[in-house]
């Protein structure tokens, strides 16, 4: 288990806060919904903003640390090349560099098919999960 979501990445530049509508866990891929409020990215192989939960460490949070809906919610804008620890879904064997998309739930997976815009980047790792989540470490595209 990780100890923190940006593992090599510009921090200060892109953190952003949000109020939650929804459970999420650092570590998932984040959408908007129509009000504005941060759910967990809830399109298989769709396309992706960019946004990670990240833990909030500055009240002792850490990355197996829920928010629960209506916290406001630490988040992180990734960049193409930054690399993050980010919630893998149950029962995936990945290697390094394949490719990654949603699962449609926050989480991610491995692609089956996929057009480029919907890769959300490649696997710095090998990690298999078996009948649960996971961690996987991704190269952003």
């Amino acid at each position: 288990m990780p100890n923190t979501i940006l593992l090599k990445g510009d921090m200060g530049s892109f953190y952003e806060e949000g109020r939650a509508a929804a459970s999420i866990l650092p570590g998932m891929a984040l959408a908007k919904n129509t009000s504005g409020l941060l759910i967990p990215h809830g399109t298989a192989v769709g396309n992706w903003n960019r946004g990670v939960a990240i833990e909030d460490a500055l009240i002792g949070k850490t990355t197996v640390d829920a928010y629960a809906s209506g916290d406001l919610v630490r988040y992180h804008q990734a960049t193409p090349g930054e690399v993050l620890y980010m919630r893998l879904a149950a029962s995936q064997t990945i290697v390094i560099n394949d490719q990654l998309v949603s699962n449609g739930d926050g989480y991610l997976k491995k692609v089956v098919t996929a057009t480029s815009d919907d890769i959300f980047g490649f696997a710095e790792e090998a990690v298999t999960t078996s009948g649960s989540t996971g961690w996987v470490k991704i190269r952003i595209k």
